[in-house]
């Protein structure tokens, strides 16, 4: 008996008494509904079933360990809902079946991986990725599984780390995801015989340098980045477009010392506009790896979504957003996405306190008609390294799709000059790995999101070039302050000068014999003064009048 009932919106529960067709259910698929509450644990009655899938819901608690006891069972996929707990002892019975596929990332699964799985002889598909695993992970044991095809672990917490493993010997090995997982020491020669299609290393501790043989030999895409490997300054010579191993150290350097900026503005995946009277970047690459023309910012992007080229247009995404008002459209219209990991950085700024304004909206989830809202994209937010946004979901905090929100953080550029702004998938919310049966491919598009991103200084910088028309206006200034200056002192002087020569006179007229002659000289003086006077104080000529009056009444000093 087969029972499909995927992609049809179903809510609620899972009827217990599904438990019933003991006998003759060999085939039940409910994924990408709306199903909540538990698991019953009435299914592990089914025991003929061999395909369950469950995954894509809203289901809660833990894995029953009654599905344990279903021998023939040899596909379970619970991924993308939000199982806890940590995995059952007696799922160790699923050791039996060639083609086995299991399926649970995406979930909040705790406690250790078990080293059961490794006995899972005839493993084909493994994907734990995206729970809260911590504690050991075995490795060593599942490097030796020659039958496995695809396998994701990731995100798995230990403060001492993982060694990678000096041998590998999954000869059937196509698709390997490590990543996240602190990692150590270095990519062993071993793998070199591997089958390898895709490889993600991101976000471990591994050095030493990259063997030559990963360019050669990975048929399509190797993601080696944030880890400590020794890269040559002068990049990969050889299958450039293979690798994306940018490093922090690189991008550091573009500053030199010498900060320039104290602003930054970015569309994510648009064009240049102006929004909230500020002029928004350019941002529509399509690239894993993307610097701006004036060097002050770039972007990392790592990850897959199952794309066969690196320029895919699933990068950026440019939907209407229907509920935005017509000013803020032209930012939150377009959108960056990444697969797993996507950073900005924000070079040459100068040192002290900003404020980072990041902008979003949930413009790809949100179709019934292709059933990409039934997608849930949960991601982390770092700035500077300190997280400020954990288990992330934009549907959430906007209160819907196509609604926006925004929000302010602030933010510390040191002695570097540097910004780092790094959106980061944990695993978390839909999880949709590449794979051999039907999703609805929209679901594919998940990862981190961003729209906008706004960084403004707290502080005014100083020691900025003047522009050339603030130069003139000053030199205006200095010359018309001048020419005020030179103005005062001439009438200043020109007035001392004519009571100087006032007292001069009087004081040789004592030494005159002829009265007449210094009346009349007494009176060339007071026409001097009153003309002096005048320019001076023009407005108080009746005070001027006054004091001629009392000149006229002087009378020539006598003999």
């Amino acid at each position: 008996m087969h029972s499909d009932l995927s992609t049809n919106f179903l809510s609620g529960s899972i009827p217990p008494s599904l438990g019933n067709l003991t006998s003759s259910l060999q085939y039940l698929s409910l994924s990408s509904n709306k199903l909540s509450d538990q698991i019953p644990e009435e299914l592990g009655n089914l025991s003929s079933l061999r395909y369950m899938d469950l995954g894509f819901n809203e289901l809660t608690g833990q894995l029953p360990p009654q599905l344990g006891e279903l021998k023939y069972l040899n596909h379970l996929d619970v991924g993308s809902n939000n199982l806890s707990g940590e995995l059952p002892g007696n799922y160790a019975n699923f050791s039996t079946w060639d083609q086995l596929r299991w399926f649970v990332a995406g979930n909040r699964l705790t406690g250790q991986v078990p080293k059961f799985i490794a006995n899972w002889n005839g493993l084909s598909y493994l994907s734990l990725s995206g729970n809260d695993f911590e504690g050991q992970l075995p490795l060593e044991l599942l490097f030796n599984m020659s039958n496995l095809q695809y396998l994701f672990v990731s995100d798995v917490r230990s403060s001492a780390g993982f060694p990678f493993p000096k041998n590998a010997n999954m000869t059937g090995i196509r698709y390997l995801d490590l990543s996240f997982n602190n990692l150590t020491g270095g990519i062993p020669d071993s793998m070199e015989k591997l089958n390898l299609s895709k490889m993600f290393l991101t976000g471990n501790m591994l050095n030493g340098t990259v063997p030559s043989w990963v360019t050669d030999n990975i048929e399509d895409k190797a993601d080696l980045s944030y880890n400590n490997f020794e890269i040559p300054r002068d990049g990969p010579k050889k299958g450039e477009g293979k690798l994306n191993m940018n490093s922090i150290r690189d991008l550091t350097d573009k500053c030199r010392g010498k900060p320039k900026y104290d602003s930054l503005y970015i569309n994510c995946g648009g064009e240049g506009t102006v929004f909230d009277r500020k002029e928004f970047e350019a941002d529509s690459a399509t690239s894993n790896y993307y610097s701006a023309p004036r060097k002050n910012w770039a972007y990392s992007c790592s990850g897959d979504f199952g794309s066969k080229t690196y320029d895919s247009s699933d990068y950026i995404k440019n939907v209407d957003c229907g509920v935005c008002d017509s000013a803020a459209t032209p930012l939150y219209s377009s959108t960056r996405l990444c697969p797993l990991s996507l950073t900005y950085y924000g070079f040459c700024l100068f040192k002290g306190n900003y404020t980072v304004k990041l902008y979003f909206a949930e413009t790809v989830y949100q179709s019934d008609e292709d059933y990409s809202n039934l997608g849930k994209r949960v991601f982390d937010v770092y700035i500077q390294g300190n997280r400020t946004l954990k288990d992330f979901n934009i549907k959430e905090m906007a209160s819907g799709t196509n609604k926006t929100w925004s929000k302010d953080f602030s933010a510390y550029v040191g002695d570097d000059h540097l910004l780092t702004i790094h959106f980061f998938r944990a695993g978390k919310g839909t999880f949709l790995e590449p794979r051999f049966f039907n999703s609805p491919a929209a679901l594919s598009l998940n990862g981190p999101l961003v729209s906008g991103i706004s960084v403004t200084a707290n502080f005014k910088v100083g020691g900025k070039k003047l522009s050339p028309s603030q130069i003139a206006g000053i030199i205006a200034g200095s010359v018309f302050a001048s020419l005020l200056l030179s103005a005062y002192m001439w009438k200043k002087n020109n007035g001392l000068a004519a009571a100087k020569r006032f007292e001069c006179r009087s004081s040789r007229s004592s030494n005159q014999a002829d009265q007449a002659d210094q009346g009349d000289e007494v009176k060339e003086i007071k026409r001097s003064t009153r003309s002096t006077r005048s320019r001076d104080q023009g407005d108080q000529g009746d005070q001027g009048d006054k004091r001629d009056k009392e000149m006229e009444n002087v009378s020539p000093p006598k003999k």
